[in-house]
């Protein structure tokens, strides 16, 4: 049954929903009460409550800062407002942390019954959340791992089906545990980049979800990044954009050490994957192999054009190590560096 918390510092307000609510027949136990914000607040910390009815306006703290301290500390808990009045921009920030409903005094039987509404489907989302309750689990983000390895495109796409049993605080919930599962992936299945690429694109994801109002717009927005990683992410249209995108970054960036797959994927909100794919895709070859191949055009347009020594050469197409670039240019022309420069040199 739902444990529910009145807080009200009205006394005849709270006896009157004890007494007219049909507590036992929407599945509730007898709801225990409060009388400020901060008696609320305390006993929060000591027991867990499924649904919460708050006054706006009550003595120590008041209902919109109860609000977001529960809001704020992630306590797993649905609420509905109380007020004497009508204040649609407190009302309206009190949405932005979950409140679900706003109910004005005084209580009449009209009241009682939106509030019983509110309370069944309050009942009903807490039984599908039992059946959800998968989302969660560990043993279900191993499945989930297994099927982005395997580029299960079915699996995928029935998890994010699935999804839409819940509600909005729920799937809320479910698109930041999967965003940390993909993280997970994507550091063990590129296990030779340092974790803290991993790290800023999965913190880029939360920002990015973070921002998404509507529910549906979170789930797309989660399952583009599985599908992408599949091997099944958007259109050809999306995909020549894409590439267009790594293109002109690569072109902006290759002169520095930094550029290569995890920067430009991080830099693009995208995943290692792919970048890699839509690059060979579109141009045959791979963004490794290209951005080696890019250093080297320019490394000799400057063994022609310029009297720069290797060393500084070697700097300004991204090396940091002299050795490595000359080997790198060897297995790409065929000859060093210096044996390039005496054929081609304009000062020659």
């Amino acid at each position: 049954m739902l444990n529910v918390l009145i807080a009200d510092d009205d006394k005849i307000c709270c006896e009157c929903l004890k007494n007219l609510v049909a507590w036992k027949k929407l599945g509730c136990k007898q709801p225990v009460t409060a009388f400020n914000g901060m008696d609320a607040w305390e006993l929060l910390q000591e027991q867990r409550f499924d649904f919460i009815i708050c006054d706006l306006k009550m003595p120590v703290m008041d209902g919109l800062e109860l609000c977001r301290r529960i809001f704020e500390d992630g306590i797993q808990t649905e609420m509905v407002f109380l007020s004497a009045y009508e204040d649609f921009a407190i009302a309206r920030t009190a949405m932005q942390y979950g409140v679900r409903d706003y109910i004005l005094k005084p209580i009449g039987m009209e009241s009682i019954r939106d509030l019983e509404k509110i309370i069944g489907s309050v009942k009903r989302r807490k039984d599908r959340r039992k059946q959800n309750i998968r989302f969660f689990d560990e043993a279900y983000n191993h499945q989930i791992i297994d099927a982005i390895h395997k580029h299960d495109i079915e699996f995928i796409n029935g998890l994010f089906e699935g999804m839409k049993e819940l509600d909005r605080q729920e799937i809320k919930i479910a698109c930041n545990s999967l965003l940390y599962t993909l993280y997970e992936y994507l550091c063990v299945a590129n296990r030779g980049t340092q974790r803290q690429v991993f790290e800023n694109i999965y913190k880029k994801w939360r920002s990015s979800l973070m921002l998404l109002d509507k529910t549906e717009s979170c789930i797309s927005y989660v399952k583009e990044l599985y599908l992408a990683e599949t091997g099944a992410g958007g259109t050809d249209a999306d995909e020549n954009q894409a590439f267009r995108h790594i293109c002109r970054l690569v072109e902006e960036s290759f002169r520095s050490q930094d550029c290569n797959i995890a920067w430009l994927a991080d830099k693009l909100h995208m995943t290692c994957a792919y970048v890699g794919r839509i690059f060979k895709n579109q141009a045959g070859v791979s963004l490794t192999e290209y951005i080696g191949e890019r250093r080297v055009r320019e490394a000799c347009r400057l063994l022609e054009e310029t009297r720069l020594p290797m060393g500084e050469i070697s700097r300004e197409v991204g090396y940091t190590d002299p050795n490595y670039f000359a080997k790198s240019f060897r297995s790409h022309m065929g000859i060093s560096p210096s044996e390039y420069r005496k054929k081609n040199s304009h000062y020659s």
